[in-house]
């Protein structure tokens, strides 16, 4: 089986992730979309999902030792480990991850055929420039290190450099369960006090170092490459939208004074109007 998977362990991802797969009908992907959820996910919220096509799988929450206290970037990051358990769906033979905080504009149907390095994954790059200057990142995620600074006029990066660095938003991978035993792994190996700053993302980036194909952004736009990025940004040529940081359903991201305030409003159009919104 071919499937998006995502992860919905809080109800307060709820609409994001039945926004996910309303945008996904709505470019008619051929693909189903698998959710991964946890024992916390109250009966209403399943059903709802249910309710919209997705397939739902019950997973045991994936966490660090019990004695370790990691440090992570933000206090959300420490419920996020659970996606790893993507490598166990064994019904599964390709599938493409995607955050519940995602917004799908047009078919990126093609990621299903892309041929994948042996035991590897294909994501987009992260952007490194670290806008609010959170004191909590690490300290080279400067402008000067991001690899978007020096391709603001090209649609495709495709040359590695040493700071390349993947965001775990969207990626291509073949479940596969070794590959889980080996990330897990690693995470029980962290010691205490380890600098974790984006939990799962660190490890995936750990584990296919140098095993990964770098995709186009549009695939993973992060809503703050419009900003950075300006010149590279191009809606026309965007599949997949990011939210991260505050989320367009969050009461306080309606507001007009955000910096993000028309990407929210195309989030909210997409709610109320389902896809005839997509392609403005």
């Amino acid at each position: 089986m071919k499937t998006w998977v995502t992860l919905l362990s809080h109800r307060s991802y709820l609409p994001g992730t039945l926004a996910l797969q309303r945008s996904l009908s709505a470019v008619s992907s051929t693909y189903p979309l698998l959710v991964m959820v946890t024992e916390s996910l109250d009966d209403e919220a399943r059903d709802a999902l249910a309710s919209e096509g997705c397939i739902l799988r019950d997973v045991n929450p994936l966490l660090p030792p019990a004695e370790r206290q990691l440090d992570y970037a933000s206090p959300r990051f420490a419920h996020t480990w659970t996606k790893l358990r993507a490598w166990e769906l064994k019904e599964v033979d390709r599938a493409v991850f995607l955050d519940g905080d995602m917004l799908v504009l047009r078919s990126m149907d093609e990621l299903f055929d892309l041929q994948l390095p042996a035991g590897g994954i294909a994501a987009c790059r992260a952007c490194l420039c670290n806008p609010d200057h959170n004191p909590t990142y690490p300290a080279h995620w400067i402008p000067e290190n991001c690899p978007y600074t020096f391709n603001e006029t090209a649609r495709e990066l495709l040359l590695a450099s040493p700071r390349d660095y993947l965001n775990a938003g969207l990626f291509v991978f073949e479940p596969n369960p070794l590959v889980f035993d080996a990330i897990a792994a690693r995470l029980n190996a962290l010691p205490d006090g380890a600098s974790a700053p984006f939990s799962d993302q660190d490890l995936i980036n750990a584990h296919f170092s140098n095993n990964w194909i770098i995709l186009p952004y549009i695939y993973n736009a992060l809503k703050t490459l419009s900003k950075s990025h300006s010149n590279m940004w191009s809606l026309k040529a965007i599949k997949n939208i990011h939210y991260i940081f505050d989320k367009p359903w969050e009461q306080f991201a309606r507001s007009p004074d955000d910096p993000y305030a028309d990407l929210n409003e195309l989030w909210w159009k997409f709610w109320q109007h389902g896809g005839e919104t997509r392609r403005s």
